[in-house]
């Protein structure tokens, strides 16, 4: 199973995201407050499917060479 939230909460931290870090970050915040993005006129769901998306493509070389150990 994948835990996305647990790999946003970690990855956020991490300092080399490169242009996925401010996606990756605001999903992150949105997912522990959704509150305030909803204020803002935002909503959170899609700002953590954002992230997740950077999230995927940023690290999409580790999820590939793993799909091909596994072959």
């Amino acid at each position: 199973a994948e835990d996305y939230n647990a790999a946003l909460a970690l990855a956020e931290k991490f300092p080399r995201l490169g242009d996925a870090k401010d996606a990756i970050r605001t999903a992150h915040a949105a997912r522990v407050n959704p509150r305030f993005y909803k204020s803002m006129g935002k909503d959170p769901a899609q700002l953590v499917q954002n992230g997740i998306d950077a999230l995927k493509k940023r690290y999409e070389y580790l999820i590939t060479e793993k799909k091909n150990d596994t072959v």
